[in-house]
């Protein structure tokens, strides 16, 4: 899989699935490990961003409890809207 998803980024530099770049492992020698990917930020602007989403393709468990949200809360899967306005030079590039 991973040789397909290597050639099709190379392949298309304007794709809209995410750069993976590497993933790591930190091991202490206390036993303590901690695994991390780093990928890369599509949405990479100058313009503010407005809302940030950790989308994961799954509904369970994924709504931002209402008391937790702060000015930069990153919100979940369910509480994505149905709508999203954009530039109209943005939506026209994008793929249908």
């Amino acid at each position: 899989m991973l040789p397909s998803y290597y050639d099709n980024v190379k392949e298309h530099e304007n794709t809209l699935l995410t750069k993976f770049f590497g993933v790591y492992k930190i091991e202490w020698k206390a036993g303590r490990k901690i695994r991390f990917v780093v990928m890369g930020n599509m949405s990479c602007t100058e313009l503010r961003i407005h809302r940030r989403y950790d989308l994961k393709g799954s509904c369970q468990g994924r709504l931002t409890n209402k008391v937790d949200i702060r000015k930069k809360t990153t919100f979940k899967d369910l509480d994505l809207p149905s709508v999203f306005h954009m530039d109209k030079l943005l939506r026209e590039s994008l793929p249908e």
